[in-house]
């Protein structure tokens, strides 16, 4: 067998793929064809479906399946003669693409791009942003049909046609049909203007009837969504960047809005509230509402009435994400390069595309550099585009244990891998404002290439250790069958006394007044527990919970419950049950998260309640920095033996200096402080 030879390529040209006709059966044939790509769009979005062509050939989005194998016996004839080995997964999609009459042209990484050549490896995939933006269509493929993809379609389809009319829900808002509509792009199936009961009716048997709660049909959806083309990396621009997007199941064309749809939340419920989760079906579910969420915002800005919906409906501007942001949002996403999460993600960031000079340098597609080499460089531009990557990394962010990695400095977030338990969206939602209104600084170390320089000033030091936590072996399993309330219970109590003191329970009872900010005890313990977000009735929940927790060591479960309900309806006015159960689910809830972020409320040395990240060791220092909007948790390292050089362990929560207390008092103390 001979193999094929590419001819190298100029500056933005690329390669198509003209399949040639042929069956099912047949063997594969086609020519490669040198294409030049149309001028950048920048960062234009794409037009809506339907908008001019653009360039003539059609994009592939699929998953590889892993490495060309000689045994699977999958390639491609090319120019009548030479064989270009390809997976099995791209066989089976080429072989269903192919017309029996007329040539197809089409783009495929696999085949347009000689994987053998790691340059032009490099400069091919710095340009796959413009191949699918510039693409008539991109043609996904899902993959086979199974047994029950027809069913899960079926039950999908019924499922959003039967909650639509009640309106969407969305960024907590509710939707009115007519928006609705709008923001799903499906006016060709739902007509606002002839909601009638008739039409509706019409549209409900057409759908059909869902399968009862519990029933084994449901599985389908959840087997759907556990689709490889939902996990992978890059898919996301592939799909996003699209002019127009069709999906593929087997020989099955079908409108991805259609698929997205029932995903969403509606006035009246979640049309998939009754779908088994697994892990991988839970994945694909969040990746693609996503996805749909990120494409559909880019085609309402061409849209009449769709720039109006956004302002209405959805806060921030989700499109000019930055790549810190696609980064967080799409953190389960998978890839075979690890370096690939970042490349994959380029071509959608807002700050990326206004790079230059050694930023631009940074972000350089790189196969040959070690993976060390890339995450530093990533995690430098991410620093210089604001705080935000200082309060995703950290050794809380490292491994099990609190250690860094070697080659990875404290200060960089390594994206490549989840690590311990990814906690970006929970630490950037809360508008802290430890550093009050001053300006983020930081410079490169002049000593060290790993160190960066920051300014701030020392607030405290911490003189206790973690503990163990009776909760941890359900948050890493994340199975029902570990959880109990006890547990949790338990795990709140020794939260307690961490913070207040004290050898038994009964301290939880105790009044007394917060020095730092002078309310009472309960109510600063409240607000550390939950970063300052709780509301009156988290209050009475951790109250509730405060006093359950007291008696429960004393009495039984359910006499500490009576006695519990009794003081906090005296507390809070004679509230009924049903509301203090639903304040203290509210408040169970936040210390769940708090383990299962991995962060744990303690003392400081000068009596400052913090809810630190749980790897925390006496002698670690707590610092606000400027331009950082939370504390920072440091530790002396010993890899500098000329003055002092921190690691950084991560964000904190200190209460009673999260609004900018400590450097408005002393501004003149700010210290210049390296962290490896």
């Amino acid at each position: 067998m001979s193999y094929f030879i590419y001819n190298p390529l100029n500056k933005d040209e690329i390669r198509v793929l003209r399949l040639l006709p042929g069956e099912q059966d047949d063997a594969l044939q086609g020519r490669l064809e040198t294409h030049q790509l149309p001028p950048a769009l920048g960062s234009t979005p794409p037009p809506p479906d339907g908008g001019p062509a653009a360039s003539g050939f059609d994009a592939l989005s699929y998953v590889w399946g892993g490495e060309v194998r000689p045994e699977d016996g999958c390639s491609i004839a090319i120019d009548g003669q030479t064989e270009l080995g390809i997976t099995p997964s791209l066989d089976s999609f080429l072989r269903r693409l192919r017309r029996p009459s007329d040539d197809r042209i089409l783009w495929a990484d696999a085949v347009c791009i000689n994987q053998q050549d790691t340059k032009e490896r490099e400069q091919q995939v710095a340009l796959m942003p413009r191949v699918y933006s510039s693409a008539d269509s991109v043609l996904v493929d899902l993959g086979e049909e199974s047994e029950d993809s027809d069913l899960a379609l079926e039950i999908m389809d019924a499922a959003w046609k039967k909650h639509i009319w009640a309106g969407a829900k969305f960024s907590g808002k509710d939707m009115s049909l007519e928006e609705s509509v709008l923001l799903f792009g499906l006016g060709n199936i739902i007509k606002p203007d002839d909601s009638s009961a008739a039409d509706r009716r019409h549209v409900l048997e057409a759908a059909g009837e869902l399968p009862p709660r519990g029933d084994a049909k449901w599985h389908s959806v959840a087997r759907f969504f556990s689709r490889p083309w939902f996990a992978r990396v890059w898919v996301i621009q592939e799909f996003i960047l699209a002019r127009n997007p069709v999906m593929h199941l087997g020989t099955r064309t079908l409108n991805w809005r259609e698929l997205w749809a029932p995903i969403c939340q509606y006035a009246d419920g979640q049309p998939l509230a009754a779908v088994p989760r697994t892990f991988e079906s839970q994945r694909g579910v969040l990746s693609y509402f996503s996805l749909g969420v990120s494409r559909r915002l880019r085609e309402l800005r061409t849209t009449p009435g769709g720039e109006q919906l956004i302002l209405k409906y959805i806060p921030g501007n989700v499109d000019g994400h930055k790549l810190c942001d696609w980064l967080l949002l799409f953190q389960l996403s998978q890839c075979t390069r690890r370096r690939d999460r970042y490349f994959a993600l380029l071509g959608l960031a807002s700050d990326v595309a206004a790079a230059s000079g050694a930023a631009e340098a940074d972000l350089a597609i790189d196969y040959t550099s070690p993976i060390e080499t890339i995450v530093v460089r990533m995690g430098r531009f991410l620093l210089s585009h604001g705080p935000d990557s200082l309060l995703m990394s950290g050794l809380s962010q490292q491994d099990s244990s609190g250690h860094l990695k070697p080659g990875t400095p404290s200060w960089v977030r390594d994206y490549t891998q989840v690590g311990r338990y990814f906690r970006g969206q929970s630490v950037l939602k809360y508008p802290h404002k430890a550093a009050g209104n001053t300006g983020f600084y930081v410079r490169p170390s002049p000593w060290r290439m790993d160190t960066i320089v920051v300014a701030g000033m020392r607030v405290d030091t911490v003189d206790t250790a973690a503990f163990a936590s009776p909760l941890r072996e359900f948050s890493r399993t994340r199975d029902m069958k570990h959880y109990s309330f006890d547990r949790l219970r338990r795990r709140f109590s020794l939260g307690m006394r961490a913070m207040l003191g004290g050898s038994g329970d009964q301290v939880l009872m105790d009044g007394g007044r917060y020095r730092p900010t002078g309310e009472s005890l309960f109510d600063a313990a409240a607000k550390t527990w939950s970063h300052d977000q709780t509301e009156d009735d988290g209050l009475m929940g951790f109250h509730f919970l405060s006093w359950t927790a007291a008696l429960g060591d004393v009495n039984k479960m359910m006499e500490a419950f009576d006695q519990a309900y009794e003081m906090t309806a005296k507390r809070f006015g004679q509230k009924s049950r049903d509301s203090v159960n639903e304040a203290m689910s509210a408040f169970n809830s936040l210390v769940f998260d708090a383990d299962g972020f991995r962060v744990q409320p303690t003392r400081t040395r000068r009596g400052y309640f913090a809810s630190l990240p749980d790897c925390y060791l006496p002698g670690d220092e707590i610092w606000c920095v400027v331009g950082v909007p939370m504390p920072l948790l440091l530790r002396k390292s010993d890899a500098y033996t000329e003055g002092h050089l921190y690691k950084l362990v991560g964000p904190c929560y200190v209460h009673g200096i999260m609004n900018g207390e400590v450097l408005e008092r002393r501004a003149s103390e700010l210290y210049f402080l390296p962290i490896h």
